[in-house]
């Protein structure tokens, strides 16, 4: 009977174990669904993003911006290639320019717009709602060419409206600067 016994308490034992490990793998199996799916829910809202951004008054917006600088070509040229200046007189000049520009075509609306998609985007992915990697990838070219070009823009208005944080996840998040491009 002591075989018996033996043999009922190691297949309890192994049998109790077996219930622990399948437990334990439903466990990692049910885990490993989950981020499967979040990260697919995550791309997918990021593509809703995409898809606004391709939309048809994102896309007149990013068009008149760019036949606004096209049109000043001349302008922007000139200025960035006068050797005569320092690089102190020419950021100033050139900060002067864009924002005449802006003015002049009344693109700060445009601007604003454009800015406070790529403000949305970042905050999405911030709060783990969007997918880092996919909106990178679609917007980071845009983001940059748009912080770089119309920073005089984002300068003004931060000073205009004594509130640094006007495009400041654009900034770090797309252009990854450790200090304010304001500042000089």
């Amino acid at each position: 009977m002591k075989k018996l016994e033996k043999y009922k308490a190691i297949s309890e034992f192994i049998n109790s174990w077996l219930k622990i490990v399948a437990v334990f793998a439903a466990g990692l199996f049910t885990v490993n669904e989950y981020f499967d799916h979040k990260e697919g829910e995550q791309v997918k809202l990021t593509l809703s993003y995409v898809e606004r951004y391709s939309s048809n008054k994102m896309l007149d917006i990013r068009n008149a911006l760019s036949m606004k600088l096209d049109e000043e070509n001349d302008a922007l040229v000139s200025t960035l290639s006068d050797s005569s200046l320092d690089a102190n007189e020419l950021q100033k000049k050139y900060d002067k320019l864009i924002l005449e520009i802006v003015k002049k075509h009344h693109l700060a609306i445009q601007l604003k717009t454009l800015i406070d998609f790529h403000e949305e985007v970042v905050l999405c992915v911030n709060s783990a709602l969007c997918n880092e990697q996919v909106a990178r990838d679609f917007f980071s070219a845009d983001a940059q060419e748009l912080f770089r070009g119309f920073y005089p823009f984002v300068c003004d208005e931060r000073r205009k409206w004594k509130n640094d944080k006007i495009g400041q996840r654009v900034e770090t998040f797309y252009i990854k600067t450790n200090s304010n491009v304001c500042l000089g």
